[in-house]
């Protein structure tokens, strides 16, 4: 089997009609289409775990990370989406659900892209400055 080396398409896309307040947090779903591919731009095939440990959110001007819920984030943050079903024969898909807390002091507008990180520390962007950029726009309800 091939190693998964870059890839060919990178889209990311706000998962509409999930926009949601709850428990002093708005969330709403944001959708990753990646087509890994090989060093000669063949397709790969990755565990979808493999990608949600490789393919992450990020600030899409600064490039820094968003930071995974921990119970502790207070400002913007995510988990995955557990009940997430891709479509069986389309380009591979993961989705996260973006929450803010209410009470956050943090920007109420944040712009987010995607980082893909490839084996030995080599990283991919879907940012302003990256080799894509998709992004998605996500306002606070509050």
């Amino acid at each position: 089997m091939s190693a998964w080396t870059s890839v060919s398409k990178l889209t990311v896309i706000l998962d509409s009609g999930q926009h949601q307040g709850a428990l002093n947090q708005d969330k709403i779903g944001v959708v990753i289409s990646i087509q890994p591919t090989d060093d000669d731009g063949n397709p790969v095939v990755v565990d979808i775990g493999v990608l949600y440990d490789k393919v992450l959110l990020i600030d899409f001007v600064d490039g820094s990370l968003l930071p995974k819920d921990d119970k502790s984030a207070l400002n913007w943050c995510w988990i995955k989406d557990k009940e997430f079903k891709p479509n069986p024969g389309m380009t591979p898909q993961i989705k996260y659900i973006v929450k803010h807390a209410v009470f956050s002091d943090d920007r109420k507008v944040r712009t987010f892209g995607v980082r893909v990180e490839f084996e030995g520390n080599k990283y991919l962007y879907s940012s302003l400055n990256g080799t894509y950029q998709s992004s998605v726009q996500v306002e606070a309800l509050r």
